[in-house]
């Protein structure tokens, strides 16, 4: 257990959700070992944080690294707090701790063979990130005329299947897309599976409702009537109903969700009806 409200110093981080992760592995695996165990996490960023060098196509150039006059130091690499033989952190003289730069790795060709972001020893560029272009041509997709990416990279197709754009078919690349946090990692190693509630955890899990009811000190003396876990599982069926199978919006499901507050799921003619409220 830890304090996340007033006393409690600094931000719980990765560091922090990883070690508690490795406790609650150990007491799991001492008092039930004749189960399978699973956690379950929101879908925080403190939660799936990758690691360092981790395969990431947001900030990657179509051309090599360095190529513009302008920028011929630059490189595209992931960054890490610089520690040293002892495994200490490493800072400057201002007291700012030292990131060092570490390159990308993961990468794999369709055939399942490594690949290799940067270009190697001898070459001209030799270090330098080989760009989207390069790295999707050895893929055996054609790149040359496709954009860097689209405008802000609001992909008007954003199916797996999406060759709009360099960035977007990189993106959906297995290799980038399958990366894992570092909090899954360490927990698989031991035996464990870890699960993320999908992004709108808040509408589609109810034990979070109950969660946010108990802060309530007076009520929380007593517990939360089952009676309102009922509904916060009604409540959550509902906007999954919406998410899923009426395809709405957010704010379009929560007008649904106040407005067919005592349903399951949403009348077929909802989006009649938000026409209607010209939502």
């Amino acid at each position: 257990m830890f304090d996340i409200y007033y006393s409690y110093g600094s931000y719980f981080t990765n560091i922090n959700v990883r070690e508690q992760a490795q406790t609650a592995v150990d007491i799991v695996n001492e008092l039930w070992p004749q189960y399978e165990h699973i956690f379950v996490y929101d879908n925080a960023t403190t939660h799936r944080k990758r690691p360092d060098d981790a395969l990431s196509a947001l900030k990657m150039p179509k051309a090599p690294s360095g190529s513009s006059a302008r920028h011929p130091d630059a490189n595209i690499v992931g960054k890490r707090k610089k520690r040293d033989v002892d495994g200490k952190l490493v800072y400057n003289s201002e007291g700012k701790v030292i990131l060092e730069d570490v390159p990308m790795i993961g990468a794999k060709l369709p055939s399942g063979e490594p690949q290799d972001l940067y270009f190697p020893v001898g070459h001209a560029k030799a270090g330098k990130f080989k760009g989207m272009q390069i790295v999707l041509e050895e893929r055996g997709i054609a790149a040359a005329k496709l954009p860097t990416q689209c405008p802000k990279f609001k992909c008007a197709d954003t199916s797996d299947s999406a060759a709009c754009c360099c960035r977007r078919i990189l993106f959906n690349q297995p290799d980038f897309v399958n990366v894992k946090s570092m909090l899954k990692v360490e927990c698989e190693a031991r035996g464990i599976q870890v699960l993320f509630t999908p992004r709108f955890h808040c509408e589609l899990n109810p034990i979070e409702m109950v969660s946010r009811r108990t802060l309530n000190g007076i009520e929380a003396i007593d517990g939360v009537p089952l009676l309102f876990m009922r509904r916060f599982v009604n409540r959550s069926h509902r906007f999954a109903d919406g998410y899923f199978n009426k395809h709405l919006s957010g704010p379009e499901a929560a007008w649904a969700a106040r407005k067919y507050h005592g349903h399951r799921t949403f009348p077929t003619e909802v989006l009649d009806l938000l026409l209607k409220a010209k939502l």
